[in-house]
């Protein structure tokens, strides 16, 4: 009996090693493959859109843990905030590694960021370029899509809003000198596999991430990895590299789908009839009038 025991037991090992080992060589499964252009390039040309909409332009941080840091510096109380989750990959716990001096300095805009007087208020907000990365978050059904094309040798991105829009080589030519300060940056683009990676150097230091004030110097550097999951989505990956203000790098990232049939890009108007920075005048007016 202890013989029969012992033999079903030595079977049952050994079919279940067989059935790892068979486990084990499974082929994985095939990678989208896209088409491929004459260049020889990943076809990724088409609208696109971001699935978080323009909520991803209020806050990149956990908006739990930013809410909590507003109470206790004064803010107003916020509750849309505290449902955000933000979109940082790294570090895991959500916060931007700021230098101390470089909290503060967001802190200041943190304070009156429903409110915000002219030197805190989102560059955005007035008109003025987002800049990258965060050119690439600020897009959904309701601030447009953006369109990529890809002549040979380049990779063309056009956006909806401010009309603003950035070419990128792929033929490994250099950055121009770094006295330069653009508001879109300078992007050199290549390929590895199915993943567009654009380097992006000569930022000036007039754009935020965000609403809440988040912000870097001139000296930033953004790694860009634009991956072709299938035909209609785009993982997209920004590291941001800017030891000025941040005390390592950090990396944010976004879905990016297609945009329904029949999408285009519209004529935007970003300053024309634009109340925010005179509604945001009058209520600090409001505001200082109330007593004290």
């Amino acid at each position: 009996m202890k013989s029969r025991f012992l033999s079903l037991t030595l079977l049952a090992v050994a079919m279940l090693s067989i059935g790892t080992r068979a486990a084990q060589q499974k082929p994985p499964a095939t990678p989208y493959q896209p088409s491929l252009l004459s260049d020889g390039q990943p076809d990724i040309q088409g609208l696109w859109g971001d699935v978080l909409g323009n909520i991803a332009s209020l806050n990149v941080e956990r908006g739990d843990l930013l809410h909590e840091s507003a109470q206790k510096l004064g803010v107003g109380d916020f509750p849309g905030l505290k449902m955000f989750k933000g979109f940082l990959i790294d570090p895991p716990n959500g916060l931007l590694p700021h230098q101390p001096w470089a909290l503060e300095r967001r802190n200041e805009a943190l304070k009156e960021f429903q409110a915000p007087s002219p030197a805190m208020m989102d560059p955005q907000t007035r008109g003025w370029p987002n800049g990258i990365p965060r050119e690439n978050y600020y897009s959904s059904t309701e601030n447009g899509p953006y369109q990529i094309l890809q002549p040979p040798g380049y990779v063309v991105f056009f956006y909806e809003i401010h009309h603003e829009f950035r070419i990128v080589p792929l033929d490994g030519r250099p950055h121009p000198g770094k006295d330069i300060k653009l508001w879109e940056g300078d992007s050199r683009g290549r390929w590895e596999g199915n993943t567009l990676v654009i380097d992006v150097t000569n930022h000036n230091d007039s754009t935020r991430f965000d609403v809440m004030g988040n912000f870097h110097s001139d000296e930033m550097l953004v790694t860009e990895r634009w991956t072709i999951v299938d035909k209609d989505t785009l993982e997209y990956r920004a590291t941001v590299d800017d030891p000025k203000v941040y005390t390592k790098p950090w990396t944010l990232g976004v879905t990016m789908v297609r945009s329904p049939e029949g999408n285009e890009l519209m004529e935007y108007a970003g300053v024309e009839g634009d109340t925010a920075v005179a509604t945001a005048a009058a209520i600090r007016e409001a505001k200082d009038a109330e007593p004290k």
